[in-house]
C-alpha cells in the first residue's frame, strides 16, 4: 500500500484534472459534430426513408469526414501532452510544484495518469452516445465497426500524447514542446523520402520506388503519416491484421516509463531553454543543419531544372543559415560568431560523404550479379512501363544482364548535362531488381535519355533489340498483359470513340473474346507495339498542341474527329461486398482475330 501512495498525489490528480477539463470538452464536442450529429442527421432523414440506413451509420464510424477527424486525432492529443506536462515549462509552476515535499515520481506519475484518463473519457462518453442514438439493435449490428473506431482512436491518441510527454521531459518551453513533437511525429519517413531522392539523383541506378512507401518501417515509424492512413479502409485493415495498432500502445507505454527516468534527471533550473539537457545540444544543432540543408537542396534542385550546381548553392546557403540559427536558438542569443569552427568541421564531413558517393567508393553504381547467382529478375520493358514481370528463363535473365552493362557502359555519358546534350522530352526509363539465390535482393533504376545525336544512341538502339526478344516471349506477356489474368469476369465493354457499343455478359462470349485477345497479344510483335505506343503519343502531342477555337458567341467549337475509330476494351470483375472492378485491356489496331470478332457482331 505504501508503494502505491508514492506513485500518487490525490491533491495533484484533482488539481490536473480541474485545470484541464477544457480539453477533454472540446474533444468531446468535436466528436460529437463529427459523428454523434450526423447519426442523428440520418435518424432522422433516411431511417425510413428507404435508404441503406445502416450502410451509412458505418460509413460515419468508419471516417467518412476522415480528414477532421485525423486534425481532432493529430490536435488534442498533442494539447493534452502540453497542457498536462506545464509544469515543467511553466518557470513559477516549476519552481512551485517541485518546491513541495512531494516526489518526482508521484508527481509525474499522477500527471500522467490525469491525462490519459482526461484523453479516454471523450472517447467512452462517445461511444454512449452511439448507444443512446443508434439504439441496441443497430448498436450490435455496428459493434464492430464501433470497435474498431475505439480501438485505433485510443492507440494513436495514447501514442501522439506519450511523445507529446516524451517531448516535454526533454525540453523547457511548451512552443518548441509542440514544434518538436510534431517534427518526430513525421521525421522517420521525412528523413527516409530525403535520403532516398538525394541518394537516387547522386548515385546513378539507387533504385527507390514511391509505391513501396506506405508499407516501408519509416511509414510504420511516423505517426503522422499513419493517422493520415485511417481514412483507407485497406489501409486501416491491413494495419489491424499487422498488430500495427497493439504495437502503438505498448510503445506508448514504453515512452512513458522512458519518460520518467528522463524528467528525473532533469534540471528543475533548465526551465525556458530549448532543450534541457546540454549533451542533446549538438543533435539538435547539426540535425537542424542537416534537415534543412538537404529539404531546401532538393526543393532547388527540382525548381531549377534539376540542376547540380543550384543545388549544391542552396547546399551552402541553407546550412549557413540552418547551422547559425539553430546556435542563436540554444545559446538564447544573437553572439554566435565564435561557433564557426563547428559549421567548418561540419562542412568538411559533408564534402567528404559526397566525394566518397561521387567516387562509388563502395563499388555500388558498377556492381553486376553473376547470372549464375540469380534466381529470377523483375523488368519493365521501356515499351510497358509500369508493368514489371519476373523473368526466371535462362534467356530472359541473361537479356536483361546484358541490357544492365549496356546501361552501365553509358554511365558517363548519362551523366553528363541534359540541356547540353539531351533532348529532355523523351526518356527511357529502366527498372531492374535481381532476386538472388541466397534470398537477397539488387535493385537497379536508370533513366536513359534519348540523345539528339544519332551516332550517340547505339547503345539504345541494343538495348531496344534485347527486348525486342524478351518482348515474344510468352513469360513476359502472360505477365505483362491483364487479358491473361483469370478471373471471374462479369461483363466486357467495347467503348468506339467514347461510347460504349457493345456489352458482353454470356459466360460463352467472354471465354471466346478473351481467347482471341491472348491470342492476339501472343501473336503482337514489338514493332507493332512500338507502333500503337507512338501513335498514342503523337496523337496526345497533337491534342495537347490544338487549341479550342471560340466563336463569336463565346461557345466552343470542337474539333474536327479523328477519322480512325479509338477502341478502348474494358473488362469488369466481380468482387466482394457487390463491388465491380473495372480494368482496361490493351487493345492494338492489329489485333486481327480481336477486330473480326467485333466486326462479326456488327460493332
Amino acid at each position: 500500500m505504501k508503494s502505491k501512495i508514492k506513485l500518487f498525489n490525490n491533491a495533484i490528480f484533482k488539481s490536473t484534472l480541474k485545470l484541464n477539463m477544457w480539453v477533454p470538452i472540446l474533444y468531446f464536442v468535436l466528436l460529437f459534430l463529427m459523428m454523434l450529429m450526423p447519426m442523428m442527421a440520418q435518424n432522422t432523414l433516411t431511417k425510413y426513408d428507404g435508404y441503406n440506413y445502416l450502410k451509412m451509420i458505418k460509413n460515419i464510424i468508419n471516417l467518412s469526414n476522415g480528414e477532421l477527424n485525423v486534425l481532432v486525432l493529430l490536435i488534442i492529443p498533442v494539447i493534452l501532452g502540453v497542457v498536462v506536462t506545464r509544469f515543467m515549462q511553466n518557470k513559477l509552476q516549476n519552481i512551485h510544484i517541485h518546491s513541495m515535499p512531494i516526489e518526482k515520481k508521484q508527481i509525474y506519475t499522477t500527471n500522467v495518469i490525469a491525462g490519459f484518463i482526461l484523453l479516454i473519457i471523450p472517447i467512452i462518453i462517445n461511444i454512449f452516445g452511439m448507444l443512446l442514438i443508434l439504439g441496441p439493435d443497430v448498436f450490435n449490428q455496428c459493434g464492430n465497426e464501433i470497435a474498431s473506431w475505439a480501438y485505433i482512436t485510443f492507440s494513436l491518441g495514447i501514442l501522439i500524447f506519450s511523445v507529446t510527454i516524451m517531448v516535454g521531459t526533454l525540453s523547457g518551453s511548451s512552443l518548441m514542446q509542440t514544434i518538436f513533437t510534431y517534427i518526430l511525429l513525421v521525421f522517420p519517413v521525412g528523413i527516409y523520402m530525403l535520403i532516398q531522392y538525394t541518394l537516387k539523383i547522386f548515385i546513378i541506378g539507387y533504385a527507390f520506388k514511391e509505391s513501396t512507401l506506405d508499407s516501408s518501417i519509416a511509414t510504420k515509424l511516423s505517426i503522422l503519416p499513419q493517422t493520415f492512413m485511417v481514412v483507407s479502409t485497406d489501409l486501416r485493415e491491413k494495419n489491424m491484421t499487422e498488430n500495427l495498432y497493439l504495437i502503438y500502445i505498448l510503445a506508448a507505454i514504453a515512452i512513458i516509463i522512458m519518460s520518467f527516468f528522463i524528467y528525473k534527471a532533469r534540471k528543475v533550473e533548465k526551465t525556458g531553454d530549448i532543450v534541457v539537457f546540454r549533451k542533446l545540444n549538438p543533435i539538435l544543432k547539426y540535425g537542424i543543419t542537416f534537415c534543412f540543408m538537404i529539404a531546401i537542396g532538393l526543393m532547388v534542385y527540382f525548381i531549377f531544372d534539376e540542376s547540380i550546381t543550384h543545388m549544391f548553392v542552396a547546399y551552402g546557403v541553407t546550412s549557413f543559415v540552418a547551422y547559425f540559427l539553430a546556435e542563436m536558438l540554444i545559446r538564447k542569443s544573437v553572439r554566435v560568431i565564435d561557433s564557426y569552427k563547428g559549421y567548418l568541421g561540419y562542412v568538411v564531413v559533408m564534402l567528404i560523404i559526397f566525394a566518397g558517393i561521387k567516387m562509388d567508393i563502395t563499388g555500388f553504381e558498377k556492381r553486376v550479379p553473376n547470372i549464375s547467382d540469380i534466381s529470377k529478375v523483375n523488368y519493365n520493358l521501356t515499351t510497358n512501363y509500369g508493368d514489371e514481370v519476373s523473368l526466371i528463363t535462362q534467356a530472359n535473365k541473361e537479356a536483361v544482364l546484358d541490357i544492365h552493362k549496356l546501361i552501365l557502359s553509358e554511365k558517363d555519358q548519362s551523366s553528363t548535362s541534359h540541356k547540353e546534350y539531351f533532348n529532355t522530352n523523351y526518356n527511357y526509363n529502366y527498372n531492374i531488381e535481381y532476386i538472388l539465390k541466397d534470398g537477397r535482393k539488387m535493385s537497379r533504376q536508370y533513366v536513359e535519355w534519348k540523345l539528339v545525336k544519332q551516332e550517340s544512341r547505339d547503345n539504345i538502339v541494343k538495348i531496344e533489340n534485347i527486348e525486342r526478344t524478351i518482348f515474344k516471349t510468352e513469360e513476359y506477356k502472360k505477365q505483362a498483359y491483364e487479358v491473361f489474368k483469370e478471373e471471374n469476369i462479369k461483363w466486357i465493354g467495347i467503348i468506339i470513340d467514347g461510347e460504349e457499343r457493345l456489352y458482353i455478359n454470356r459466360k460463352e462470349e467472354i471465354k471466346e473474346f478473351i481467347e482471341l485477345m491472348r491470342m492476339d497479344t501472343l501473336l503482337m510483335t514489338y514493332e507493332q507495339k512500338v507502333k500503337d505506343d507512338r501513335q498514342e503519343n503523337e496523337e496526345y502531342e497533337k491534342n495537347m498542341k490544338e487549341a479550342k477555337t471560340i466563336n463569336s458567341a463565346g461557345e466552343v467549337v470542337a474539333r474536327e474527329a479523328n477519322q480512325n475509330q479509338e477502341i478502348r476494351i474494358e473488362k469488369h470483375v466481380e468482387q466482394e461486398q457487390d463491388y465491380e472492378r473495372s480494368t482496361t485491356l490493351y487493345y492494338n489496331e492489329d489485333f486481327k482475330n480481336t477486330k473480326k470478332w467485333i466486326i462479326d457482331h456488327n460493332y
